[in-house]
């Protein structure tokens, strides 16, 4: 067992330092040791912020299902309230524009609720394939799930 005087526990930090960085595997480590501690800061920095109420109000945002033939089938919007809330639904582009107004300032009780699309615009045409953003409104707060519709 080595002791406090052991000459191997005795070396200090920037031979180690120099010794794994001379070979791959200690470039590797080093490497993604940069990068955990990069992630715990933005972590840290990003979680420092506080929480107000307002970003809990809706939970599990998703399209079901989240890829769909807008002409063969529909897709829904469904969300959770955490509390009674006035709810706008929209469906964006990929470049965020409404194309679908589903829902303007309705009134909805706590708990789970679901919209369906058929994947068309307000012209009440089919959208054209690419990925659509689904937005939930709440007091001015934007839920969002994306969906992908294509045609076949």
């Amino acid at each position: 067992m080595a002791g406090p005087k052991d000459p191997d526990l005795s070396r200090d930090r920037s031979f180690i330092f120099t010794r794994l960085s001379h070979s791959w595997s200690g470039v590797a480590l080093l490497t993604s040791l940069h990068a955990l501690c990069a992630m715990l800061i933005a972590l840290f920095t990003c979680c420092s912020q506080p929480i107000s109420p307002d970003d809990l109000l809706v939970s599990s945002c998703r399209f079901e299902p989240p890829l769909f033939d807008s002409f063969r089938q529909n897709t829904k919007l469904s969300y959770s309230l955490n509390q009674p809330a006035t709810v706008s639904i929209y469906i964006l582009d990929g470049d965020r524009n409404v194309v679908k107004t589903v829902a303007v300032n309705l009134s909805l009780s706590k708990g789970s609720h679901s919209h369906g699309w058929k994947g068309d615009n307000d012209e009440w045409t089919f959208v054209p394939t690419g990925i659509y953003i689904g937005q939930v409104v709440v007091k001015g707060k934007r839920f969002e799930a994306t969906v992908e519709v294509f045609h076949w």
